[in-house]
């Protein structure tokens, strides 16, 4: 169980950048909000200035 915490989300759907938390469990995203909370046993990084693209990936890395 991962929690990202305060990345930036880009989504198809706007052009602006909202700042949320996201939970993913077994490798699939369960949960999107603003602070959500911590479950038990979850690993959590701060993804603050970072950009997430759920569903896409850098081919250039």
């Amino acid at each position: 169980m991962l929690l990202l915490q305060n990345a930036r989300i880009a989504s198809e759907n706007s052009p602006v950048l909202v700042e949320s938390d996201v939970l993913i469990v077994e490798g699939i995203i369960q949960d999107i909000g603003e602070s959500l909370t911590i479950p038990e046993g979850a690993r959590v990084i701060d993804a603050r200035g970072r950009v997430l693209m759920p569903g896409m990936f850098d081919a250039h890395v």
